[in-house]
């Protein structure tokens, strides 16, 4: 294993759901921050589609820690059960003392009971469902019915859908589950990670497993990565970890294109990514007109290419250079060449994602929001240390998201969250605890951060020859 050659605690990147590196970015806080505000608010149906590997059982998981404790848990992780198992499950989830020979009539009184008993006590039931597309339509029945329960003034019981692509064609197809289709007051997606979430992401998960060197991830090497998982979370892992095994088995400390090419060539999933041979086309106008019919020709007589020993190195070329699918195109982190300058980055800084994205966000930001000034650091180390803080505070603020700006002196400028108005940022700043406090914090405008930024975190391309260079500010 690699963790004492990178200096790691634990594995950075592993599949299984450890929630102390659970990425906020990439939507993935956004959307746990709305599943949670939907049960709060009572609901009903709630559902979050994500594709294979996309993080949804990690949601899951970090849902359940964020969830009061007025709320009783049942979390099932196994969908292909019969109507009577449904209700079974759930009674064995919420701890109810049944026999399992009962009926279905006496399980969904105890049901109703202990539903009716949580109510009048405060608390809520909530039911979580992992892989939800796999569930039977006649168990799917079953859970609709189950969602009829309420009194006058709430719903007795809230559903969580966490499900593939497949789940909205299930729900869909039927007359019975397109009444759950219906009734589904949020519906989420998860996206695949950008360009920019890739960067972070591996600097996220590197950080929190203890990594404390030099950026370990050069531009290439995280740009193939995306290029081949399509910003699918799984996919990253899988390739990060075995780039950090091909690294310390070459005694070396960084990770380059090199690496990340060994570690495709020997990934399952790449072979599944459309690989196929191309006719050859002749030239011409009339040619061109039948490209249609011949693309679909080839697709019947030329199957999956299979990717063998002999050839690995040339598809996996092949497939580094053919441009992303559209659903994943991201705009380059070449936000650099600007007419107005570039932001200032020192060389392998390992914030190199964060502090292109926090540019990114305020180039594209409205100068009449506003922002929290938060705090100036001269070492790189202390934004764990605050970003730590933050995820430990109660709700809304543990959700509040800090832009990182590398000054031209190296020191750090962080700013916290966009609020639409100087009330909203003034507000959180009250409820801010005092040792978030100590930078002396306060709301500015973000037509005012953008010349501050500008001022002290911009390089302006002085001449011809002469770039990188900082040069005096107009500002």
């Amino acid at each position: 294993m690699y963790l004492d050659h990178f200096g790691l605690q634990i594995d950075p990147f592993s599949n299984t759901p450890n929630t102390d590196l659970f990425f906020v970015g990439g939507g993935r806080g956004d959307i746990l921050g709305k599943v949670l505000q939907a049960i709060r608010a009572g609901e009903g149906f709630i559902k979050v589609i994500g594709g294979v590997g996309s993080g949804k059982t990690m949601l899951c998981r970090i849902l359940c820690q964020q969830l009061p404790g007025t709320v009783q848990v049942a979390l099932l992780l196994n969908p292909n059960l019969r109507p009577d198992e449904l209700l079974l499950a759930i009674l064995q989830e919420f701890r109810l003392p049944h026999v399992p020979s009962c009926s279905t009539v006496e399980a969904h009184q105890l049901l109703l009971d202990h539903l009716v008993t949580l109510n009048r006590n405060g608390e809520q039931a909530l039911i979580l469902i992992e892989e939800a597309h796999c569930m039977p339509v006649a168990t799917l029945e079953a859970l609709r019915l189950l969602s009829n329960l309420e009194t006058e003034q709430v719903k007795l019981v809230q559903i969580v859908l966490f499900g593939q692509p497949a789940l909205d064609f299930n729900l869909r197809s039927n007359t019975n589950t397109c009444q759950i289709f219906e009734r589904i007051n949020t519906s989420l997606t998860l996206p695949p990670l950008s360009l920019i979430d890739t960067e972070q992401y591996l600097h996220h998960r590197l950080w929190a497993a203890g990594y404390r060197g030099d950026r370990l991830f050069s531009e290439e090497a995280v740009r193939n990565m995306h290029r081949v998982s399509r910003g699918g979370i799984r996919q990253i892992n899988l390739l990060a970890h075995k780039a950090l095994q091909a690294a310390k088995q070459a005694g070396v400390h960084a990770i380059a294109k090199q690496q990340v090419m060994m570690a495709i060539s020997t990934c399952e999933f790449i072979p599944k990514i459309a690989f196929w041979h191309r006719p050859v086309l002749a030239t011409g106008g009339v040619v061109a007109l039948l490209v249609g019919n011949m693309a679909l020709h080839s697709w019947a007589i030329n199957p999956p290419v299979e990717v063998t020993q002999g050839h690995t190195e040339t598809i996996v070329r092949e497939l580094i250079q053919k441009p992303p699918l559209p659903a994943t195109v991201t705009p380059p982190l070449v936000i650099a060449k600007r007419s107005s300058g570039r932001p200032y980055v020192k060389p392998n800084d390992p914030l190199h994602g964060r502090i292109l994205a926090a540019h990114d966000w305020l180039a594209k930001g409205n100068d009449a929001h506003f922002t929290i000034q938060w705090i100036f650091l001269q070492e790189d180390a202390g934004i764990v240390n605050l970003e730590r803080q933050l995820l430990a505070l109660p709700l809304p603020l543990n959700r509040l998201q800090p832009k990182i700006f590398r000054l031209r002196n190296d020191a750090l400028l962080v700013y916290l969250h966009e609020f639409n108005s100087m009330q909203e940022g003034l507000e959180v700043l009250q409820n801010l605890p005092s040792s978030l406090q100590a930078g002396r914090p306060s709301v500015k405008s973000l037509e005012r951060v953008k010349k501050t930024v500008k001022k002290l975190a911009i390089v302006n391309e002085c001449a011809s020859g002469r770039e990188g260079i900082p040069c005096e500010s107009s500002v």
